[in-house]
């Protein structure tokens, strides 16, 4: 909770310092999804156990967003899978996103 308040001392110091407004500043956040994925708890009765004989599914997508701190500008979506071409992209040539790919499918 302290280090919390240090850095919005710090980051207040170095807006009026630099004289930014908030067009200027950008916060960015990345964001996991999984699908083909078992929910652990919502399949099972309180006196049962989660379902066994699955393994989990490495099915994931990292979405980054980015805007600034006015809400005025949005960046565009990056969206980063494992595929560089993916069959279900296949002869699609304009995404609303970005599409990176990555092994793990993780911002690097």
């Amino acid at each position: 909770h302290e280090a919390a308040e240090n850095y919005l001392d710090k980051f207040s110091k170095i807006i009026s310092d630099e004289n930014l407004s908030p067009e200027q500043i950008y916060n960015a956040d990345e964001i996991a999804l999984y699908w083909h994925y078992v929910p652990r708890k919502a399949l099972t009765m309180a006196d049962e156990r989660a379902p066994t004989g699955f393994k989990d599914a490495r099915h994931r997508l990292t979405i980054l967003m980015c805007a600034n701190a006015a809400g005025t500008h949005k960046m565009k979506l990056a969206v980063i899978g494992k595929s560089k071409c993916p069959r279900c992209l296949k002869g699609v040539h304009n995404l609303p996103v970005h599409y990176y790919a990555n092994k793990k499918g993780w911002v690097n």
